[in-house]
């Protein structure tokens, strides 16, 4: 009888236990839930904000924060390239300006008119005639000294070249390979010699007599006969694209690994190098790739921003975009951007 007695006893305290045990997973349920999805609302709420309520969470801030760097970055190649090109076009007027040059070259191309009436001559012939004309010679060479003066004082020009706005022939230079070559098709040279020319010009071309053409920013000038509206000469200063323009754009890591600027001409062409390969592996040449990313063409359209959108290779990225104006109707396109994957690693790391 004991026995049956301690043994319904050890039943029943056996039974009381997994129905005390049986409390524990309801109450985890009923009350840890909720708790868990509290606090996943609240990190989710800290990482990417409320839109509605206008609160912003870290990502968003991340985000903000990595556009906000793209512009500023933007901002200052903008304004450094400004200020280069305003320097530029400071050196061709001071030039141009300079007391006696106007007189200068007009007597000068008078002479190599006179020398070639017909305009039959080839170039040889004719620069083989300028060089055993003392008056040439004499003329030519005050001028070459005010175009070298430029030239060794700023360090930035290839060369500087006058032209015969009649004939197109290069007349004078520093460099002396290019003398009696005749430029009549160019952009640079027909919009300086057309009657509504402003004077002006900036373009960024390939050398078409040079045996391994590279991008050349070609700076030209009208130079007018003295006491007369009529233009009588152009001034071209030449300056390697690659060399002086490529590195104001640089960014050097400013941003982070993979922050790259590029520079875009008219229709949508690249003016500079890229970092990356294209999408298919091949490489880009500048004034011949003509990019059609999102921020390239809103840049090269005049517009000012920033965007999310893939680069040239086919890849995410934050994008910067500004345009810079050469004149009323000629202007380049610039875009700062970063890789999103960039970004997103940093966002992980939060």
């Amino acid at each position: 009888m004991k026995q049956m007695q301690i043994r319904n006893g050890l039943l029943r305290n056996r039974s009381l236990r997994w129905r005390g045990m049986g409390l524990r997973p309801t109450m985890i349920t009923a009350f840890g839930v909720p708790v868990l999805f509290v606090v996943t609302l609240m990190i989710y709420v800290q990482l990417f904000g409320m839109p509605f309520a206008g609160f912003k969470g870290e990502i968003s801030e991340l985000r903000s924060d990595t556009l906000n760097h793209l512009n500023l970055v933007a901002d200052l190649k903008v304004e450094m390239l400004e200020h280069w090109l305003k320097e530029r076009r400071s050196d061709a007027t001071a030039l141009v300006e300079e007391d006696g040059f106007q007189q200068d070259v007009h007597e000068l191309l008078l002479t190599i008119r006179q020398m070639d009436t017909s305009g039959d001559l080839g170039r040889s012939e004719l620069v083989s005639l300028w060089q055993a004309s003392e008056i040439y010679q004499r003329q030519a060479q005050r001028v070459e000294q005010r175009l070298a003066l430029i030239r060794d004082a700023y360090g930035v020009y290839e060369s500087i070249v006058i032209i015969d706005a009649h004939t197109g022939l290069f007349v004078v230079s520093t460099d002396p390979d290019v003398l009696g070559l005749r430029e009549k098709n160019g952009a640079h040279f027909q919009a300086i010699v057309e009657p509504a020319s402003t004077g002006e010009f900036m373009h960024v071309m390939q050398d078409e007599h040079d045996s391994l053409p590279s991008p050349e920013l070609v700076i030209t000038r009208q130079i007018t006969a003295p006491g007369s509206d009529t233009t009588d000469g152009v001034l071209m200063l030449r300056v390697e694209f690659e060399e002086i323009i490529t590195p104001i754009i640089l960014t050097n890591g400013a941003l982070g690994l993979t922050d790259e600027a590029l520079l875009i001409g008219n229709g949508n062409k690249i003016l500079s190098s890229l970092a990356h390969p294209l999408a298919d592996g091949s490489i880009a040449e500048p004034l011949k790739y003509e990019i059609g990313t999102e921020a390239a063409m809103s840049a090269a359209a005049g517009l000012n921003g920033t965007t999310s959108s893939t680069d040239y290779r086919g890849v995410k990225v934050l994008a910067a975009y500004r345009y810079i104006e050469l004149s009323p109707s000629l202007g380049w396109g610039l875009v700062v951007k970063q890789d999103e994957s960039e970004f997103s690693i940093i966002c992980v790391r939060v």
